[in-house]
């Protein structure tokens, strides 16, 4: 699951920080066969449940987090609450996602 939720993150990443459309950031992740179609989900999910995402993490978070967090953060919610995976398991995979990219 991190390995999907690392390419997740990287193509969000470019979305929300450079500004691309999503199916060109998708066409330039380099991704695994086995795991296009939950990376996928996760990316669609993402942007189509933007306002209710940033809203639960207003509600939780007492300042904004900076633009990977929330991303990291919003991969996390959108899987546990639509996608219903393990919350055990998404938690441990946002952590070490995290901490791979240095915000731990």
């Amino acid at each position: 699951m991190l390995i999907t939720f690392y390419d997740s993150y990287t193509c969000l990443s470019k979305v929300y920080g450079n500004g691309a459309y999503l199916k060109q950031a998708m066409n330039d992740t380099v991704i695994r066969e086995s795991s296009r179609s939950h990376f996928t989900k996760i990316c669609y999910g993402v942007l189509d449940k933007e306002i209710t995402l940033n809203y639960i993490i207003k509600k939780l978070c007492p300042k904004n987090p900076k633009l990977a967090v929330r991303t990291i953060l919003k991969i996390g919610l959108y899987s546990i609450i639509y996608l219903q995976d393990s919350p055990y398991a998404v938690t441990d995979s946002c952590v070490e996602l995290a901490k791979k990219l240095g915000k731990g």
